[in-house]
């Protein structure tokens, strides 16, 4: 059977990354960037970023994606390559190169398996976290912490162990 660069999955068509990445390049050739870096990576999670560039350097399309190193197998080994992957799914996606939807056939998949989704993470947490490290008094760490809680409510279990562990040092 021919490879297409479509999965079917439950009555809709998936197009995969390797078939758009090849679309990418024949419609746009060499003059366009297809670049991805790594946003966060540790024993645990791996974010990436991809981006697409025009000619003259201007971002025209992000995307971004994670991957938890425990969630399968191939992930144990294959984290990096798996996000990374799915990055420059969204971003050619973005791009309006996406098939029938936006999700890539391997997230759908993956979705579809059951295999546990991962936390919802704050893209700037860590930077919070760090701030609430920072604070010097009481005053500063109350200010922090109520910033924190409304620009990162998905992470609010992480903000309130950082916050309770900098008010203990500094009490």
């Amino acid at each position: 059977m021919a490879d297409t660069g479509y999965v079917n999955i439950h009555g809709k068509q998936y197009k995969t990354v390797a078939a758009r990445v090849n679309d990418f390049r024949e419609a746009f050739g060499p003059g366009y960037g297809l670049l991805t870096e790594i946003v966060h990576a540790d024993e645990q999670v791996v974010r990436m970023k991809a981006l697409i560039v025009s000619p003259e350097g201007a971002v025209i399309a992000t995307g971004h994606a994670e991957e938890y190193r425990d969630s399968s197998k191939i992930n144990k080994t294959s984290a990096l390559e798996n996000a990374e992957t799915s990055a420059i799914g969204r971003a050619l996606a973005a791009f309006g190169l996406g098939g029938t939807e936006f999700a890539s056939a391997d997230e759908v998949a993956r979705a579809i398996t059951g295999k546990p989704c991962a936390p919802v993470v704050d893209e700037k947490v860590e930077d919070w976290l760090a701030a609430i490290d920072e604070a010097s008094d009481l005053e500063e760490l109350e200010k922090t912490y109520f910033k924190a809680i409304e620009a990162c409510p998905n992470s609010k279990k992480q903000i309130i162990a950082a916050t309770n562990k900098r008010k203990a040092a500094i009490a």
